[in-house]
């Protein structure tokens, strides 16, 4: 890792919210920190914000909303809504009925608007970094905050409750079959007391379901907290290059990289990252030296064929 990755890092792992996974993870395992929300109105899931040109279409699950003549995945509509308040409350009686995927949107938007649970003036952390060190960006990031204020600003704390809530919602779909819901479950989970065979197992389910989304939270647990672990990891692990590699290869496969992404927000809001398009530029520009970022690069494309013969 780089030196200025390394100045971004402190800021990173103050962040509990905003969508970016954690990047800056080593060897510690995360603070266990379980979700509710209130229920009413349907999500308009009209796009918000920045330049949406940049995200890529998103691999369909079930259709549930439509944009013109366009179905809408239950994955674009969470990507698109600019009110996951909204969003949450339409959700509510899928998930309460079983499904999976409902369940994991629910979980996503609590966990993306978890900031609403913090004191004002510890929300959003990596912005001050930002614009000291770029003055520039203001308005970029200004963009940023008015998204992510109409995207969460209609919760509150007790609709939220703590990390551990949000946990508790990741487990529930985990139960159900959601591949993403899993790998955010094991991304804050004590890896040391997973025994291998299971973990590599859980390991297994999130590669062969094919779910760009759940590849990308996989990736929070393909660099240094799988140092050493090949045997339950597979090859592609064990570096911080194998941890960008698979978020490039997630987002080739599909998984939302693109400038109006929630992922990228959380990136710039959380971390700092701010003034990039694309996932792929927060990665070639704040996290990897050239080198690293040529070498992820070729091992995101190796990632993909190897997928690709997994389904």
């Amino acid at each position: 890792m780089n030196n200025k990755t390394l100045g971004f890092a402190a800021v990173a792992a103050l962040a509990i919210g905003g969508g970016a996974f954690y990047w800056w993870r080593t060897h510690h395992e995360p603070a266990s920190l379980p979700i509710t929300a209130n229920t009413s109105s349907a999500d308009l899931a009209s796009p918000v914000g920045e330049n949406n040109e940049n995200s890529p279409t998103q691999a369909a699950h079930v259709g549930i909303a439509t944009s013109g003549s366009h179905v809408l995945t239950p994955r674009q509509r969470f990507e698109q809504s600019h009110d996951l308040f909204a969003l949450v409350q339409s959700s509510r009686a899928a998930a309460d009925g079983g499904d999976a995927t409902a369940k994991t949107i629910i979980a996503d938007a609590m966990y993306e608007c978890i900031s609403a649970t913090l004191p004002t003036n510890s929300r959003h952390v990596g912005v001050f970094l930002a614009e000291k060190r770029q003055p520039e960006l203001k308005s970029v990031i200004d963009a940023k905050l008015a998204v992510d204020s109409a995207r969460c600003g209609r919760f509150t704390k007790d609709d939220i409750g703590s990390l551990g809530a949000v946990l508790a919602q990741y487990a529930d779909a985990a139960k159900l079959g959601s591949a993403k819901a899993l790998a955010m479950q094991l991304t804050y989970g004590n890896l040391a007391t997973i025994p291998d065979q299971d973990l590599a197992s859980d390991v297994q389910k999130i590669i062969t379901s094919g779910d760009p989304d759940a590849i990308g939270a996989l990736s929070n647990l393909m660099g240094l907290r799988a140092e050493g672990r090949a045997s339950t990891f597979g090859s592609y692990s064990g570096s911080v290059t194998d941890q960008y590699a698979w978020q490039l290869a997630a987002c080739r496969m599909g998984m939302d990289c693109g400038a109006n992404s929630a992922l990228l927000r959380g990136y710039c809001l959380s971390g700092g990252m701010c003034g990039a398009i694309s996932i792929d530029q927060v990665i070639s520009n704040f996290l990897t030296s050239p080198a690293q970022y040529r070498a992820a690069v070729a091992e995101s494309q190796q990632i993909v064929s190897f997928l690709s013969g997994h389904h």
